[in-house]
């Protein structure tokens, strides 16, 4: 294999890694009084029931919820989330790390032809074959945006183009006024991008120390990815704001779709979620990382622990 194809097979596997940790699959819930866990503010430590986390997330111009992508109960709670807020009133765009912005004429095609049924979404955007977990548990989220008729965004770029970033051919892609615009042209603060590329490397899973350069282009990669969701936030934000359906990593607020957001918009009201599993997490625990991570957790009972949300 040349040095080119396995950079190339590597980079399409860090892709669905990073932010993808392992779970064991368990049923889904279906009804707002079987929500597991408990939500924690962590800025205080405090704990707050459901009603309180959704009247502080209608508030929000800007919401992301950070997954594990192979976690089904953490999709049903981001449905049971993106439902309670349209049922409060809120009308916001759908953005979604799973599709490719380059399908968005083809989403917006199957929305309009057929607004009852999402299943031909999924069909346009080739999910079979796309590498995301089963399509089944994303299902509902689109399906309650369609029926609300909110704005189904795509976020992401297609992994050839992101291929060209870790090659070093990625600013080709934009323009120097896209890459202004992104906040793509000044370089994340040092102790941010050293954490993120720290991540970046555990996601390529070789054990072996990885390449400088190589490390450099999945941080191009990677960075394009987060500056393109909040790309696709901004842009579909009508004034009702807009939801991020992502990895946790993407949601985190240090270097993830919250740094490009407040680059762009430093005056938003931007709110991160992200779903952990923990069987020794305490509510009383003054945890730093958790502050700058993530504004709430979710805390699901499970002997990980905090660890995918602190890495």
């Amino acid at each position: 294999m040349s040095t080119k194809s396995g950079i190339l097979a590597l980079l399409s596997a860090l892709l669905l890694m990073v932010g993808c940790t392992g779970a064991d699959k368990v049923k889904a819930l279906k009804a707002p009084s079987e929500l597991p866990g408990q939500v924690y503010d962590t800025a205080t430590g405090r704990p707050l029931s459901t009603q309180q986390l959704i009247t502080l997330l209608k508030d929000t111009d800007y919401l992301l919820l950070g997954e594990k992508h192979d976690d089904p109960i953490h999709h049903d709670l981001q449905y049971q989330i993106v439902q309670a807020l349209i049922e409060a009133g809120k009308k916001p765009a759908v953005v979604f790390e799973m599709f490719n912005r380059e399908d968005s004429g083809v989403i917006a095609t199957a929305a309009r032809n057929s607004p009852a049924n999402p299943d031909p979404i999924a069909k346009a955007v080739n999910w079979e074959d796309s590498g995301w977990p089963d399509w089944q548990w994303y299902r509902p989220i689109v399906a309650a945006a369609l029926k609300a008729k909110l704005p189904i965004v795509a976020g992401n770029i297609a992994r050839p183009r992101l291929q060209l970033m870790a090659f070093g051919q990625g600013s080709d892609l934009l323009t120097p006024r896209m890459l202004q615009t992104y906040g793509l042209l000044q370089s994340l603060p040092d102790a941010q991008s050293e954490h993120l590329q720290g991540i970046l490397a555990s996601a390529h899973g070789s054990g072996e120390k990885m390449a400088p350069w190589m490390l450099q282009g999945f941080l191009k990669a990677q960075r394009l990815r987060d500056a393109s969701m909040a790309d696709s936030m901004i842009t579909r934000n009508s004034g009702q704001g807009a939801i991020l359906i992502t990895g946790q990593i993407h949601a985190r607020n240090d270097f993830g779709v919250p740094y490009y957001l407040r680059y762009r918009e430093p005056g938003a009201r931007i709110a991160s979620l992200a779903f952990i599993e923990s069987n020794s997490f305490k509510a009383t625990q003054s945890d730093s990382k958790l502050k700058t991570t993530h504004d709430y957790v979710w805390v699901l009972p499970n002997s990980q622990g905090l660890r995918t949300a602190q890495k």
